[in-house]
């Protein structure tokens, strides 16, 4: 390498595309004149700060690179949309704090359009994960599932400009009930025009009032939406456990499967509305972050086409492939875009059709 700086010697394409894959950065980076600028870490945000690192905030390689990977996707659709003649991307209304996050998620879920009795019949988390991204995206904004250090974030934001489109990243490795609330908190995020970071246990670096009034409002907003008061409080399970504070872990089970959300959010409700004691919620908060995790046997062969939907995300791999189709775009510079190689496009281009409308 010290010999291609030098120009000592010449460097093949081949070789600068192992470079390229080696750093996560288009081959194209490569024949700039000088390095790219940074994209700006989103400002608000929860993080867990670094050992040893007192006073600033540093990221692990791998959540560096997933903020990186969103942006140049947020960038890269701006050009497909306008060579392929898509419309912009609807900017989301801005609101403020003022407004009551219970009332809010109301009026938002009756614009996604999808009903409790519908959400409560899908058949698992998975399922519901779906729905809710293909919800989401279909208001405009990318959703993707990138790869960062679970301790660092469990998602993340980037707020649209009216012609950049919102993103929302999810933590690829997370839970399923912690991607479908992560999913909806960032959804918050943008509501409030904000990009924003979120961690894994909310102890901040960088803490004021002001981050911390918008963190709360983004964990209610997304537990109202995800589980109505009114249809929580109406629920048989819920009624017969009255007026007892102390709910069974069984009662607390079948009510996370009934919404797709996990027991802490549903616990959580009830001592929203008072139908819990806090000391409980702390208890069994604990109790459950104490469990060890089940452990996912590994192995087998992996599913590229699926790995590289789920990061890419139902909305920008169409833009993508139908640039490819209509010629906008080489098989090559197609697969650059995707992350992916030549072979798992076809697999990738079926399941796009299957899944948006």
């Amino acid at each position: 390498m010290q010999r291609w700086e030098k120009q000592e010697s010449e460097i093949s394409v081949p070789r600068l595309r192992n470079l390229a894959s080696l750093y996560r950065r288009p081959l194209a980076i490569f024949f700039l004149t000088s390095p790219p600028n940074e994209p700006p870490l989103p400002e608000d945000f929860r993080t867990l700060p670094v050992e040893g690192k007192d006073g600033s905030i540093e990221y692990s390689k791998k959540t560096l690179l997933a903020i990186r990977r969103a942006t140049r996707i947020q960038e890269l659709s701006v050009g497909l949309r306008e060579e392929l003649g898509h419309d912009a991307p609807v900017r989301i209304k801005g609101i403020n704090l003022n407004v009551p996050p219970e009332a809010l998620a109301g009026t938002l879920r009756e614009e996604l359009g999808i009903t409790v009795e519908e959400q409560q019949k899908w058949k698992d988390d998975n399922m519901a994960l779906a729905k809710w991204k293909n919800a989401i995206e279909e208001k405009g904004v990318l959703v993707l599932e990138q790869k960062m250090d679970i301790k660092e974030a469990r998602g993340f934001s980037l707020f649209g400009d009216g012609k950049m489109p919102p993103v929302i990243v999810i933590n690829y490795s997370d839970a399923l009930s912690a991607k479908i609330f992560s999913l909806f908190h960032e959804y918050a995020h943008l509501v409030l025009n904000e990009s924003g970071i979120q961690s894994i246990h909310g102890r901040q670096l960088r803490f004021d009032a002001r981050v911390g009034a918008i963190e709360k409002f983004c964990n209610r907003f997304a537990a109202a939406f995800l589980v109505p008061k009114d249809d929580l409080l109406q629920e048989r399970i819920v009624r017969d456990n009255l007026p007892h504070k102390v709910w069974g872990n069984d009662v607390l089970i079948t009510l996370a499967k009934m919404y797709k959300v996990s027991r802490e959010t549903i616990l959580r409700r009830l001592l929203t509305f008072e139908l819990t004691t806090e000391s409980f919620y702390r208890q069994m908060r604990e109790e459950w972050n104490n469990q060890v995790p089940k452990k996912t046997q590994k192995g087998g062969q992996r599913n590229m086409s699926k790995e590289a939907f789920r990061e890419n995300g139902a909305t920008f791999s169409s833009l993508v492939l139908e640039g490819s189709s209509k010629g906008k775009l080489t098989y090559g510079e197609a697969a650059d875009y995707l992350q992916l190689k030549l072979k798992y496009l076809p697999k990738l281009s079926e399941m796009v059709r299957n899944t948006l409308p």
